[in-house]
């Protein structure tokens, strides 16, 4: 049994639900200057651009709860936009 390709409209609609639930999570957290930047396989990037080392972790701890994610990435402002 082969699986089948997801078709593209689907999986753009799983990313932007994954985005919404991060961001809301995110929110929740009190973390309002963090947000959602890309979601590749099980792995969800984040920029937050005033946060320190304790802030990452509870984030980082926070979004790996959602379903199918197992890490997470923090990128700079630059590194998101290129």
């Amino acid at each position: 049994m082969t699986a089948k390709p997801m078709p593209q409209q689907t999986l753009s609609e799983d990313v932007s639900n994954l985005r919404d639930r991060v961001n809301q999570s995110l929110l929740r957290l009190g973390f309002s200057k963090a947000r959602f930047v890309d979601a590749e396989e099980e792995t969800i990037t984040l920029i937050c651009p005033v946060s320190d080392r304790n802030d990452q972790c509870v984030m980082s701890v926070a979004i790996r709860l959602l379903p199918s994610i197992s890490a997470v990435k923090f990128v700079s402002e630059t590194e998101a936009n290129q």
